[in-house]
């Protein structure tokens, strides 16, 4: 009965409906994702991506894509930001069982091997019923992983989903240790 008083049943309804939501958008978002058609192959120059309320800029060190900037629309860059390094500004870290993170040990989860070698095999944006999926296609040849970072728009709302997936393609087994879904530089 005290609960009653609080709110928290209302609570309870209205996020139970929310987790019934959210679960049919991303079947939606699986089933939309199927697209097998081939990469146009990759350009090695910075770019922008938009969503509702933010621009996502990104840039290149060699062939490995870096995350720049996520600021909102017409706001300039900071004129200061560092140029991206081997371990800055990865745009999806990735660190496997039996490769040791170059930048230093510990518990923090940067800088992790293959994450800071992935090598752009390039991007792909496609309309979904719910809004628009970019994705970015990246690879390591040293362990046969393929890396897709996968950003989500739904309607109009000032919201983005990122997650990514890992497939090895090669013949042997490969442990992760820690995958982001997003890192974010520059703070």
């Amino acid at each position: 009965l005290f609960l009653q008083g609080t709110g928290m049943l209302t609570a309870d309804a209205l996020t139970s409906r929310l987790r019934t939501r959210a679960s049919e958008l991303a079947a939606a978002g699986q089933e939309e994702n199927k697209d097998n058609a081939v990469l146009s192959p990759p350009v090695f120059e910075p770019f922008e991506w938009s969503a509702p309320g933010l621009v996502f800029s990104f840039e290149f060190l060699d062939k490995r894509i870096r995350f720049r900037t996520l600021l909102p629309p017409g706001v300039a860059p900071p004129r200061d930001i560092p140029l991206p390094t081997a371990i800055s500004g990865i745009e999806t870290s990735l660190h496997c069982t039996g490769e040791d993170p170059n930048d230093h040990h510990g518990l923090k989860l940067t800088g992790g091997s293959p994450g800071a070698r992935l090598v752009y095999t390039g991007k792909r944006e496609v309309s979904t019923s719910t809004g628009k999926r970019f994705t970015i296609y990246q690879s390591d040849p040293v362990l046969a992983l393929e890396v897709e970072s996968v950003y989500e728009t739904f309607a109009n709302l000032p919201v983005v989903r990122r997650s990514a997936r890992v497939t090895n393609r090669g013949h042997e087994a490969v442990g992760i240790e820690y995958l982001s879904s997003a890192n974010y530089w520059q703070v």
